[in-house]
């Protein structure tokens, strides 16, 4: 079994293998992050559960501290910001977003984010209902915005 080496846990290069709620496959490097300890590992096996694989099988599994500053994040747990969208942080957490037969609005509005310039999105948990995630770009961050391991 293989497993990632430290130095990867930041990287965001998965995401460029393996599409992602809020990344479609290749589009950028991209790091998940829960704000919450717990929420962190409810996320890392809701792609198990998805697929009724026992959790058992997911083990083992890593939890990091990061600290992150960031200057450009689009938080869509705004319901304004979600309208502008055509949607609502509700209809965002239903979203089967690997059943989809064309690409998933969380693909699009990341793709969307990304292309202009946007460091981060600040998105609510499918996992958890009173969770938030950070899907961060790497490659985007400005001067003063970094992403680091405690």
């Amino acid at each position: 079994m293989q497993y990632a080496a430290s130095a990867d846990l930041l990287s965001g290069k998965g995401a460029l293998r393996r599409a992602g709620r809020w990344n479609p496959t290749g589009l950028a490097a991209v790091v998940y992050a829960s704000l919450e300890p717990e929420h962190a590992i409810s996320e890392s096996l809701a792609d198990h559960r998805y697929h009724g694989i026992p959790v058992q099988e997911a083990m083992p599994r890593v939890i990091a501290a990061i600290e992150v500053s960031l200057k450009k994040v689009v938080d869509l747990n705004v319901e304004k910001i979600c309208a502008i969208w055509g949607t609502s942080t509700q209809q965002l957490v239903k979203l089967d977003w690997r059943g989809s037969a064309t690409e998933p609005l969380t693909h699009g509005i990341a793709r969307a984010c990304f292309q202009a310039g946007v460091e981060a999105l600040l998105v609510p948990s499918a996992a958890v209902r009173s969770g938030r995630n950070l899907v961060m770009f790497p490659q985007n961050f400005g001067q003063g915005s970094h992403l680091k391991g405690l």
